[in-house]
């Protein structure tokens, strides 16, 4: 299939009809031979998902937070967790192998100008499709926001660090952290005599609440996340309820399908399809330019209780096929452009 749509593309030329356009249908075993091969779309249902994986560490001073900081709201035990927090649709276009098509070229006669995408899908006739802004999807997307979980006990003073124990070395840096308040206090009353410049004052406040936030996580504990994203495509076929999408697990995220320790996040398709009584399987001379007549399907992601995301997206496949009388493209001067994603005619200009 990849050979003749990459063939395809060499010949996305186009003749000046002299007799009727002769269009039949096409499969992969069939010889391309003198003509052009389109095929008409598929959708594909992308769907992308957002996880966040939350971190506690306790810190090493936790006993004492509320001792000496008069700090109760601290992490107490050592847990990761993991939640769904966004779901998206998309749909984007494939090939349809079932609907590919070929336009004959016959002796002393020529095919209109045809138009591909690089996928070997029919987007126009006798035409320039508008140049647009629109950038491809990337196919994988991993994304983390970490923060350090580390416990910087470099900070701490050379007293602190020689104390003869934890109590002691937890009261020591309770107070060193008293004095960062102090001296930034200080530093926005003005009361220093010696005032360093608005850029270095920036750069040693800055300094002292970085400082004082590593000391106070000593006490209080850390909390870090970290964002993962991730695409499943899904190629809708008919209607279809609870097919199991992916799983996740509170403890260590999205799972492999068959992890029964991850819970189960559903799609559910409610096809409606379109019935078109044209025949496309008939051989005749009298075939013009298939084109599809989509159907539309509604989408939705749960995991039975929450919709994550629900949509309504037109899917060619749930449609029929039809073909634009021959004789429109005995002149040249016959524009059509078809929607690339769905198949359908998005205009006809003479």
């Amino acid at each position: 299939m990849k050979k003749y749509l990459l063939s395809v593309l060499c010949l996305l030329a186009a003749l000046y009809a002299f007799s009727q356009t002769n269009v039949v249908p096409f499969s992969p075993s069939d010889a391309i031979g003198e003509g052009v091969v389109y095929c008409l779309p598929k959708t594909v249902i992308v769907v992308e998902t957002e996880t966040e994986q939350t971190v506690q560490k306790v810190g090493p001073f936790v006993k004492y937070a509320q001792l000496y900081l008069g700090v109760k709201d601290v992490v107490v035990e050592d847990k990761s967790a993991w939640q769904l927090t966004a779901v998206k649709l998309r749909s984007m276009a494939q090939p349809d192998e079932n609907r590919a098509f070929k336009i004959m070229i016959a002796p002393n006669t020529v095919t209109p100008f045809v138009k591909l995408n690089h996928k070997g899908i029919i987007c126009a006739v006798n035409t320039e499709l508008p140049v647009t802004n629109k950038t491809a999807a990337k196919k994988s997307i991993v994304k983390e926001n970490l923060l350090d979980t580390a416990f910087h006990m470099n900070l701490l003073s050379q007293e602190t660090l020689v104390a003869n124990s934890i109590p002691k070395m937890a009261e020591l840096a309770a107070k060193q952290i008293y004095r960062i308040r102090e001296n930034r206090a200080n530093l926005l009353s003005g009361e220093n005599t010696l005032l360093p410049d608005g850029t270095a004052l920036k750069i040693m406040l800055n300094k002292l609440e970085q400082d004082e936030r590593e000391l106070t996580a000593l006490f209080v504990g850390k909390t870090f996340t970290r964002s993962t994203k991730r695409q499943f495509e899904y190629e809708p076929q008919d209607t279809e309820s609870n097919h199991i999408l992916f799983r996740i697990s509170h403890r260590t995220g999205i799972v492999a399908l068959d992890d029964l320790t991850g819970s189960p996040v559903y799609l559910n398709i409610e096809a409606f399809t379109k019935t078109v009584t044209e025949d496309v399987n008939k051989k005749g001379s009298d075939n013009g330019l298939f084109y599809a007549v989509p159907g539309k399907a509604h989408v939705e992601i749960t995991d039975g209780v929450t919709v994550f995301a629900e949509k309504d997206f037109i899917v060619p496949q749930f449609g029929g096929v039809t073909a634009l009388p021959a004789t429109m493209f005995n002149k040249s001067n016959v524009q059509v452009i078809f929607d690339s994603l769905t198949g359908q005619i998005l205009s006809i200009q003479k």
